[in-house]
């Protein structure tokens, strides 16, 4: 049988083993980057829609700079706003997974991260999300595929 030193956690008291979360540390750290990252995402893709909208409302209405008048029916405009608004739908619904992922891991709860690991999340991630968040969440599930059932 193996014995694992045991050691004071720097953020309470209760001593924790050294065996097991270094990986669970390396699990956290891409999960907190992909997490920072989706939020990066949101609001980028909400700046550029309104963006989009407004630039479209302002050709729309025959401003005096460009002279030329659009109609707000332009596929061009409305698919390109749509597409950034569904980027954000599926940016928080991949947000708050990683959340969960996030939560589990902080409290060492092997059995629930490894539930709610995904690689199909973590390519609709990449599809939708980013690539950055994607490539994140790809390297947080191979690392999690190799964490033990408990800590020891």
């Amino acid at each position: 049988m193996t014995t694992v030193a045991q050691t004071k956690d720097q953020y309470s008291d209760q001593p924790r083993a050294e065996a097991g979360w270094g990986q669970l540390t390396n699990v956290m750290g891409k999960l907190g980057t992909a997490l920072a990252f989706e939020v990066l995402t949101i609001v980028v893709n909400i700046y550029l829609a309104l963006t989009v909208t407004g630039v479209s409302f302002a050709v729309a209405t025959k401003d005096n700079v460009s002279g030329v008048a659009a109609h707000f029916n332009d596929p061009s405009n409305g698919g390109i706003a749509a597409l950034l608004l569904l980027g954000v739908g599926v940016t928080v619904i991949v947000m708050s997974r990683t959340v969960r992922m996030l939560r589990a891991a902080s409290r060492g709860d092997i059995a629930v991260l490894k539930r709610l690991n995904s690689d199909g999340w973590a390519i609709v991630a990449l599809i939708f999300s980013g690539l950055v968040q994607g490539l994140l969440l790809l390297g947080a599930s191979g690392a999690i595929k190799t964490l033990d059932s408990e800590l020891r």
